[in-house]
């Protein structure tokens, strides 16, 4: 009898290695959150008004249809997405047609839709998930798509593992969706608003600047993880107005094992803060209630907006979260989904004035996030950064950190600073800001990029008004740092330490060498000896000899004076 061959399992490059995980990450994130993937589709050629393309995973999820593309292309990626513009653009030009194509090639596509929708109630969101940074230029070329950067996606593996299916209105919220996209509600029969009963505190009370109203309401959990968003450090909002920290897995199912033993709620109230256009009416009257007229406290129907990430969470997140809604079939699911339909949460909030901006309502928050934190042992000195760039954006912590941020976008410096929760192996941003940039670009002394900035306008940054003289003085600082730095990543590049890579002794990307050049440039800007990248790069040639090992931990003024005597000193 013959013998049957055993098939061979190929062996996966390094490269398809890399894919591969990238993918299943990508993937993981919308399947936990409920979104379902569309089988046989992937990496199938189509061709849609005369233009060919693919996609390399499409999810759906209700109405909303989430068309994906991956790469772990480390080089030229412009080169990757730009030549996808004509293709995309002809999706965003006809969505419904677009539809209707994948629905008639493929047979998986239909299935997955079904018939409960219209053709006018589909969403289509296209992302672009490269695990690369992506430079900004090539973004701007196509607007229209949702760019999940590898950072997000690790924030969002975060999310999905802490909070499983109701991470997807956190996700809504990324794609920019609104609530009335989603679901049912494209069938416009959501109610505008959440009213929940309440009592209103006098304004005159409050202590409160003039217009916020203070309120105290129950509420249900479901309600809050519908309509709550939270501002964490590592998230996908803006980098330099996030704080919080990420949910504490063990805290978080702690509390919900708490509420499947006990099944009673925590009577300690939640901090939040709610939108401007949230209405507080007197029930006898049916008329709206102004709290500056009032003397003593009035109860009141609160009518919350109907929409999803419009409650702030400033203190109670792990409280809120516990109640997450899980795989139906899991135990603790069978009893939580009881739970936050059944019980109240205690939550005293905080209603917005009419003509406060986004940023000041950013601002209002990190304040409030501060005075309940600060205090704690285990507030760190990162967390009063990152507050410290909203509350106090002119302080000389506040710009070391904001040109961190920038140095770490763009330049020599790209990506070498530690800025997300897992970011491994990367230089540690506080110590940079704290031991090294807070003192380059302060706003004095001889020894400053401030003292060397050609501004005729300059002292209007003393009086801490113009942010738009800020921003300018920014740039500068960052463009005077990357001419120091670009010659010195040449240098050591070809000398194999510029390098995080903790195996080298002898690595330049380290908390003590950066700092150690930034105390030189601090060096030669007192004793006026500053020039551009070509000038640094004949003065900088002595460092590719230079012994980096020697220098330990907090030595960085011992090796800042090594780099002038034998670099600059004449």
């Amino acid at each position: 009898m013959a013998t049957i061959k055993k098939r061979k399992k190929v062996k996966l490059t390094t490269h398809q290695i890399e894919k591969k995980k990238h993918t299943q990450e990508i993937q993981s994130i919308f399947t936990k959150a409920g979104f379902s993937r569309v089988p046989n589709i992937a990496d199938k050629e189509i061709e849609f008004k005369g233009r060919k393309g693919d996609f390399d995973d499409v999810f759906v999820y209700q109405n909303i249809i989430v068309l994906v593309e991956y790469t772990v292309k480390s080089k030229e990626l412009g080169e990757h997405l730009l030549p996808k513009k004509v293709l995309y653009d002809l999706i965003q030009g006809d969505k419904q047609g677009f539809i209707e194509y994948l629905k008639e090639h493929f047979s998986s596509f239909k299935e997955a839709l079904g018939n409960y929708y219209g053709i006018d109630h589909y969403r289509v969101i296209q992302i672009y998930c490269s695990k690369y940074h992506l430079n900004k230029e090539y973004k701007q070329h196509l607007p229209y798509l949702i760019y999940l950067d590898y950072p997000i996606v690790k924030y969002f593996q975060e999310v999905v593992n802490r909070i499983k299916l109701s991470a997807k209105y956190e996700l809504f919220n990324f794609m920019r969706l609104k609530t009335e996209d989603i679901g049912q509600n494209v069938f416009s029969n959501l109610s505008e608003y959440c009213k929940v009963a309440g009592t209103v505190l006098p304004e005159s009370a409050s202590n409160f600047k003039r217009g916020y109203k203070v309120v105290s309401f129950y509420i249900a959990p479901k309600e809050l993880l519908e309509k709550s968003y939270v501002l964490r450090q590592d998230g996908w909002n803006d980098s330099l107005g996030v704080y919080q920290r990420m949910l504490v897995a063990k805290k978080m199912t702690s509390i919900r094992e708490y509420l499947v033993h006990e099944r009673r709620v925590f009577i300690n109230n939640l901090l939040v803060t709610l939108p401007s256009d949230t209405k507080l009416i007197d029930k006898s009257t049916g008329q709206i209630v102004d709290p500056s007229k009032l003397n003593k406290t009035q109860p009141v129907e609160i009518q919350i907006p109907n929409r999803y990430n419009t409650i702030g969470l400033i203190d109670g997140q792990h409280r809120v979260y516990a109640y997450h809604e899980d795989n139906p079939n899991s135990s603790s699911e069978k009893i939580i989904s009881l739970l936050r339909d059944q019980q109240n949460m205690l939550v005293s909030g905080i209603i917005y004035p009419d003509s406060i901006s986004t940023q000041e309502k950013t601002e209002f928050e990190a304040k409030l996030f501060l005075e309940i934190n600060s205090n704690q042992a285990n507030a760190k000195t990162e967390l009063k950064q990152k507050i410290g760039l909203l509350l106090r954006p002119f302080s000389s912590e506040s710009i070391a950190r904001s040109v961190i941020m920038k140095l770490n976008e763009e330049g020599p410096l790209l990506d070498v600073f530690e800025t997300s929760f897992f970011d491994k192996d990367k230089v540690k941003t506080t110590s940079i800001v704290s031991f090294g940039v807070k003192s380059l670009v302060k706003l004095s002394g001889n020894d400053s990029l401030y003292c060397l900035w050609a501004n005729p306008h300059k002292s209007g940054l003393l009086k801490g008004e113009e942010i738009r003289l800020l921003d300018e003085y920014k740039s500068f600082c960052v463009k005077e740092i990357n001419e120091f730095f670009l010659p010195i990543k040449i240098i050591t590049s070809n000398a194999g330490n510029w390098t995080s890579d903790r195996n080298n002794p002898n690595r330049v990307l380290s908390t003590t060498v950066i700092n150690g050049f930034i105390i030189c440039l601090r060096k030669l800007i007192a004793n006026n000896k500053t020039g551009n990248s070509e000038f640094y790069l004949k003065k900088l040639a002595p460092i590719a000899t230079i012994n980096f090992e020697e220098f330990k931990s907090s030595q960085y003024n011992k090796l800042a004076e090594k780099i002038y005597k034998e670099c600059f000193d004449e």
